[in-house]
This record gives structure tokens, sequence and C-alpha cells, in this order.
């Protein structure tokens, strides 16, 4: 009887792994880590939406991956003098939310000018862009 059990979960354990070796390396040709990493930069005040982006290495208008886009915000530091240096954000965090990482290839162009107080609205509508095939944040 106890060999048994220790049998089942010899093999549970050896299917787990197996499982997670696949998850790592289908998370790695995506150009992610399986580890769950804190936002690259931290902040405050930014706002998020859910959006359908292209897959890795895909481009518009295919779009069939579901994604966290982080805009805006700002992270204050004491600089130890009477007042905090503030830093607001132009750039736009993507997490990949099926391959469960932080996208780094720049799916999303950043904002024309740094800001923490901002809006979000999402809609379907055509993305208008003279030269560029990603869309375009104002």
């Amino acid at each position: 009887s106890n060999n048994s059990s220790n049998s089942n979960s010899n093999n549970g354990n050896s299917d787990s792994s197996n499982s997670e070796r696949q998850d790592q390396s289908l998370a790695t040709n995506r150009g992610c880590s399986t580890t769950l990493k804190d936002l690259p930069e931290g902040r405050m005040g930014c706002q998020a939406a859910l959006l359908s982006l292209p897959s890795l290495g895909r481009n518009y208008p295919l779009t069939d991956r579901k994604c966290a886009v982080i805009i805006g915000g700002e992270r204050c530091h004491d600089n130890g003098g009477s007042l905090p240096v503030i830093k607001q954000f132009r750039n736009v965090q993507v997490f990949d939310i099926e391959a469960n990482c932080w996208r780094d290839d720049e799916i999303m162009p950043e904002m024309s000018v740094s800001r923490t107080a901002t809006a979000l609205c999402v809609g379907v509508a055509p993305i208008r862009s003279s030269t560029r095939s990603k869309p375009q944040l104002c």
C-alpha cells in the first residue's frame, strides 16, 4: 500500500515537472519567462485596459492575444531635499496574459507627452496611421 502511494506521488511529481518544463519552454519561445516579474518600472497614478494585440512577432491587424496595457503614471523619489523628485512616464507597459509575462517588443508606442492623470476608453474603431503599422496613443 505504501509502495503504491509513493509510486503515485512520484508519477504526479514527474507529470508536474514535465508540464512545468513544457510551460517554461513555450514561454521562452514567446520571449517570456514563466516566473512573473514585477512591472519593469513601478508607478502610481497609471491606468490600464485589456486589449487584444498581435502575438509576439506578428503585426496588426491580427490581434489574437489578450494583454493588459498600462499607460502613464509617476514615481516619486526622495532625494533628501525638501521636495521629492517626480518622474512622469510616457512609456506603455504591456502584460501578455496568456504567456504570463511583460512584453518588451514595443508593440505599443510611447505617448506623445509624459503624464500621470489620464483616462482610457476601449472600443472598436479603425486605427489610422500615415507612417506606422502600430496604433498611436495621443
